[in-house]
């Protein structure tokens, strides 16, 4: 599962991968790309082979992916492995700032 932003528009994309209908016996039926909008309120779901050709059109001159170091766990935030994402330039450095940032400002309905 994959999450991107378009930051020009504020367009929410969810990525999910393509489950064979055979998943079926384990999972149930499965869930539709609606389904998953609704549950997660984005704006569109894709599945993950679509990523790399929503990338080509969406324009965009680059990607910030998420990548740092968790200063709780230690532990390494890696970005995203998708054959094809390797070609378009790639941004690691602002995005994890930006969001541990946003999460240690909280709101008061968060904080109770």
């Amino acid at each position: 599962w994959y999450g991107a932003v378009d930051v020009r528009t504020g367009k929410s994309t969810l990525f999910i991968p393509r489950l064979p209908e055979a998943y079926a016996v384990w999972m149930g039926p499965l869930k539709s790309t609606e389904f998953y909008a609704k549950k997660f309120a984005v704006d569109e779901v894709l599945y993950t082979d679509e990523l790399v050709g929503w990338v080509q059109r969406s324009g965009a001159p680059h990607l910030h992916v998420l990548s740092g170091t968790n200063t709780d766990s230690g532990l390494q935030v890696k970005p995203p492995v998708v054959e094809g994402l390797e070609a378009f330039p790639t941004e690691k450095d602002t995005l994890f700032a930006a969001i541990t940032e946003c999460r240690v400002r909280k709101l008061p309905e968060e904080i109770e």
